[in-house]
């Protein structure tokens, strides 16, 4: 089974009056390398590995996204960069990836059902438009794209145990912890929330 349902077209963007989602390319390299470095450490914590280092450069950044590109070209797993409304500026990035080839199950507060299509959902938003909610935004947004537009059985959203922001945001949007995760070769343990579009709606009155 295919990771997207043959057949079917995964969304290609979704615009906002805000910003822009739409695939990461090689292309984007330097207005994504400028997101990536405003803050490494953040995304070191949200990540839970070295990536980035303090010394990453333009052009490890330009294999990470050729690679990515790759990948959705291929439906393996689907990159968006987020851009503002001109597309002059980089804000952040969502990685959707399969949750059942990706990570190891710790704990579950239910019965756990997985198959090959579930995808578990990650984003940063460059630190200095965190401190405008710009998150908080891009989050609601994700949670009406994923339960409305996209084919997957689930979908959930990810944050690492340690990053606090992140944690603050799912519990903000009453999205319920579901999943406890392992990822080979980063630190802690990831948090899955969801999954979207079950009686989301009832529990998120912002909607």
């Amino acid at each position: 089974m295919d990771f997207y349902p043959s057949g079917v077209c995964p969304p290609d963007k979704l615009l906002t009056p805000e910003f822009i989602l739409r695939p990461l390319r090689a292309v984007d390299v330097d207005l994504d390398y400028e997101a990536v470095m405003e803050n490494p450490a953040a995304l070191r914590l949200c990540g839970g590995g070295s990536w980035p280092a303090d010394d990453f450069s333009l052009e490890a950044n330009l294999a990470d996204l050729t690679r990515h590109e790759n990948e959705h070209e291929k439906g393996i797993a689907f990159t968006f960069t987020m851009m503002d409304a001109s597309q002059d500026e980089c804000l952040g990035c969502v990685y959707i990836n399969q949750l059942t080839t990706t990570y190891r199950l710790v704990e579950t507060v239910e019965p756990a059902r997985f198959d090959e299509r579930q995808a578990i959902v990650r984003f940063w938003v460059r630190q200095s438009r965190v401190r405008d909610d710009l998150d908080w935004r891009l989050l609601r947004t994700l949670i009406i794209w994923f339960s409305d537009t996209w084919s997957f059985s689930r979908v959930y959203l990810r944050a690492h145990e340690d990053d606090k922001r992140q944690r603050f945001l799912m519990q903000r949007a009453a999205l319920p912890l579901r999943l406890t995760l392992e990822l080979p070769g980063r630190n802690g343990r990831f948090l899955a929330f969801g999954p979207l579009g079950e009686s989301i709606q009832e529990e998120t009155p912002w909607l």
